[in-house]
């Protein structure tokens, strides 16, 4: 797998990062730092899939969002 650092992507309210560790490897793929104080919600695998199975359209979220950062 070859690794990419992509610097200057801030993320604002309401963004996410991590989903292609929960959709594809498992594991993380990112590094993400923190500028400024906050809270976050972190959702293990497990607590995923049962997400996954009552609300299918999530996945499909979160895949066309992998896509669209892989594009950039």
């Amino acid at each position: 797998m070859s690794w990419m650092t992509v610097t200057n992507q801030p993320l604002g309210p309401g963004e996410t990062f991590g989903e292609i560790g929960l959709l594809l490897t498992g594991q993380r793929t990112a590094t993400v730092v923190a500028l400024t104080p906050m809270r976050l919600l972190s959702l293990s695998g497990q607590d995923f899939d049962r997400i996954r199975a009552r609300v299918p359209e999530v996945e499909g979220s979160l895949r066309r969002l992998g896509i669209e950062r892989a594009s950039r």
